[in-house]
């Protein structure tokens, strides 16, 4: 159980070190990894707006977050809960799965939700 612990501090700490790196190099020089799908199509995809929306959230500015990507503001938290729920149960058992109704439900319901997302934020509003 420790040296599970210990690698996935390991892994946390090499991604939120990566991420601190990419939020300083957009902040310094206002460049963003542009969305490949918008660029080829001209509409937005789910994740559109996730790295003005992290910048916002850094500067508290919660509009502006909740307007760079709405759906994910809001489920951010509920994806958090679920996610350390999941690592501590791998942590302690060493299986990585965590099987059930309930989880099963959860992953198809935010599927859904993401779907529904993408169609109604393209939706021409005239």
């Amino acid at each position: 159980m420790k040296k599970r612990l210990i690698d996935e501090l390991k892994k946390h700490i090499l991604i939120c070190g990566i991420g601190i790196l990419y939020y300083l190099w957009v902040v310094i020089t206002n460049i963003y990894i542009p969305c490949v799908f918008k660029m080829i199509t001209g509409l937005k995809c789910p994740g559109c707006g996730i790295t003005h929306m992290i910048v916002s959230l850094c500067r508290f500015d919660f509009l502006a977050a909740f307007q760079s990507n709405s759906l994910l503001l809001v489920i951010l938290p509920i994806i958090g809960i679920f996610y350390l729920v999941k690592k501590i149960h791998y942590i302690r058992y060493g299986t990585k799965i965590l099987n059930g109704k309930i989880t099963h439900f959860f992953e198809y319901l935010l599927l859904v939700l993401v779907i529904i997302f993408w169609i109604v934020r393209n939706l021409p509003l005239n």
